[in-house]
């Protein structure tokens, strides 16, 4: 007897099976992916990030009159925070409204046109921040702020013109 169990602890050990070399090739993959996507995006974070909206402009600028637009739009900013808090309590109290029953229709178009109006405060006060950069920019700023609107205007038309497109594709099915 002793024999008997001493072949079966000396005999070699089970084989494991073919599939989980792949389960672990599949694993080290899927590893090296999400490690690869995380550290991309931290490159690009500190490396690649960029201004959006007057703030690239002014980028664009000598460095020298940087830095008074720029605190310029910082305050400008600032003063937008509110309204745009605003807007998502609007945007919220409309979801409240639509989601009461009884719907009461009255209710939702004011709190459909109370949305619009904070929108239209956003939009304003949007307007007389540009008004009041254009107005601290020397002549050839302003051409070349000219010619910036120009071109986000075409990037925002494009991308409105494509996705207008995509929808006139879905009538003609």
């Amino acid at each position: 007897m002793s024999n008997d169990i001493e072949n079966v602890t000396s005999s070699t050990p089970a084989r494991k099976p073919r599939w989980l070399y792949g389960a672990l090739i599949a694993s080290l993959g899927l590893n090296l992916l999400v490690l690869g996507g995380a550290a991309g995006a931290f490159w690009k974070h500190r490396h690649g990030h960029h201004e959006r909206g007057l703030m690239s402009f002014v980028r664009d600028l000598p460095p020298d009159r940087q830095a008074p637009l720029r605190d310029l739009i910082t305050s400008e900013r600032a003063k937008l925070k509110p309204i745009r808090d605003d807007i998502r309590k609007a945007w919220s109290d409309s979801n409240e409204v639509l989601g009461t029953e009884p719907f009461d229709k009255e209710k939702m178009k004011a709190a459909m046109a109370q949305v619009g109006e904070q929108e239209a405060r956003l939009r304003s006060a949007i307007s007389d921040a540009i008004v009041e950069a254009a107005s601290q920019l020397t002549p050839e700023e302003r051409q070349t702020f000219k010619a910036w609107r120009e071109r986000a205007k075409e990037r925002r038309h494009k991308r409105w013109r494509r996705d207008s497109d995509d929808d006139d594709d879905g009538d003609k099915r």
